[in-house]
């Protein structure tokens, strides 16, 4: 199965990647056309948190973690890495997640929207805390107001800390035609029956939306 690698970076200062400066362009691009070469990549995504324009996310999936960090270690990857580190203000975050099912994560983040949902435990996640989500998927996708148009759960291989808590995270990905649209479904039955229980063992949450690009279409146009 497939991992995938959600990192987040605070940025110097704001911007558009879909028309980014020439400084700014130049090194996101220089980092897209390495890592798309890389033993083990597979596919991935980049984009701007809407809730915080400063912040970048990437989406990077690939044959394994193994895989990634044999990447994070060779040296052409390291001069590539340390030339985009400059647009950021300091360190961000990474882990990996083994998301279920993988063809609904790359239906999601091909959405005009992806909510990114993160639900973190002290420790980790309860027994049997996916099949909640699942069933939670099943009865969103059977919702005839606006409902997610594709959605996969998994749990992160690391630790995660937020804030006070610290433990294995479940991440939620979500697709949607507007921020509006899941606004909307939130308000629906299906969305207060089943939140409880998602929630059921969790410390915190946090939520984001984001509008990805697909990282080879960076610079060479739609």
């Amino acid at each position: 199965m497939p991992t995938t690698e959600i990192a987040g970076f605070q940025l110097l200062r704001n911007i558009n990647v879909d028309n980014p400066d020439p400084d700014l362009g130049a090194k996101i691009q220089e980092w897209s056309d390495s890592v798309v070469t890389q033993e083990g990549h597979q596919e991935s995504w980049i984009g701007i948190v809407d809730e915080k324009s400063d912040e970048l996310v990437a989406m990077i999936t690939w044959d394994s973690v193994e895989a990634h960090i044999a990447t994070l270690k060779r040296p052409d990857y390291k001069a590539v890495a340390e030339s985009i580190s400059t647009i950021f203000s300091g360190p961000g975050y990474m882990h990996h997640t083994d998301f279920e099912p993988y063809d609904q994560l790359a239906k999601a983040v091909s959405c005009p929207i992806t909510e990114i949902a993160t639900f973190y435990f002290d420790d980790e996640p309860p027994d049997g805390y996916l099949k909640r989500f699942r069933k939670f998927c099943e009865a969103a996708m059977k919702e005839e107001g606006p409902r997610p148009l594709a959605a996969a759960a998994g749990i992160t291989h690391e630790e995660v800390e937020h804030e006070d808590v610290k433990g294995n995270a479940v991440v939620f990905v979500a697709g949607w035609n507007s921020i509006e649209a899941h606004g909307r479904f939130r308000e629906s039955e299906v969305f207060r029956k089943h939140m409880p229980g998602l929630m059921d063992g969790a410390e915190k949450s946090q939520t984001v939306h984001i509008s990805f690009r697909k990282v080879q279409e960076l610079g060479h146009g739609d």
